[in-house]
């Protein structure tokens, strides 16, 4: 059980970005360039100089055992044996290497992780409501619809070369405990005739000042939500 789907063209990306190193280390490419380049794969630059962050995409915060068992045992042998959760419910391996990156994400998409799109202008993490699921005043769990949300956005080129960066959130109910009204796109569960679907809400933010979204959308049929973020990220970018 995977709770998202790699890009099949994945493979081909780490490739490029191994020569990507490699130029790096040659200089024949400069460090704003790498910067460009790894970002995209939610690696980051740290203050002690020559280490590097790797962020690991794990929407709604959800990772199987066999997944979880090889961020520690990623972490433990190229970084700091100590993980970070972040505010957007992904991992972050910290204190890595540059000779440590290209191992690191290859042992991370054995098992179905990547760190793609865990940074700089892109797709962010989806998250949804931490108890989706197991919330008995939910309108119904929402957390199938941050999975195949992430699959689809992450397959996507475009999802890696936003103009700023573009957050998704999804609550199983008005109490909103993902702060979907508080995201760039916010998804809050709602039924319509016993069909299950969201109130749809935009331009929300949790920066200098908080920011509450509009509504977009009252309702949009649960079948049609990849269609209305396409078509959001399209306006965005």
């Amino acid at each position: 059980m995977n709770f998202y789907q790699l890009p099949a063209h994945l493979g081909n990306d780490i490739h490029k970005f191994a020569q990507q190193v490699e130029d790096f280390k040659q200089e024949r490419l400069n460090p704003a360039q790498f910067k460009g380049a790894r970002v995209a794969f939610g690696i980051y630059e740290q203050r002690q100089e020559s280490t590097f962050m790797m962020r690991v995409r794990s929407p709604q915060g959800a990772i199987t055992p066999e997944q979880l068992r090889r961020v520690a045992e990623v972490s433990r042998a190229y970084g700091d044996e100590k993980l970070h959760a972040t505010t957007r419910q992904e991992f972050q391996i910290s204190f890595l290497g540059l000779e440590d990156l290209l191992p690191a994400m290859r042992r991370l998409e054995e098992v179905g992780l990547s760190g793609r799109a865990g940074g700089g202008n892109t797709v962010r993490n989806i998250v949804a409501s931490y108890d989706a699921g197991i919330n008995p005043k939910e309108i119904f769990d929402v957390s199938p619809y941050a999975y195949a949300l992430t699959t689809r956005m992450i397959e996507e080129a475009d999802s890696l070369s936003l103009p700023r960066k573009l957050k998704f959130s999804f609550s199983g109910d008005e109490s909103d405990s993902a702060k979907a009204t508080l995201t760039c796109v916010g998804f809050v569960a709602k039924l319509k005739e016993g069909k299950k679907g969201f109130k749809v809400f935009v331009g929300g933010g949790t920066g200098s000042s908080i920011k509450y979204g509009k509504v977009l959308l009252d309702w949009v049929p649960a079948h049609r939500v990849y269609y209305v973020a396409k078509a959001i990220k399209r306006l965005f970018d």
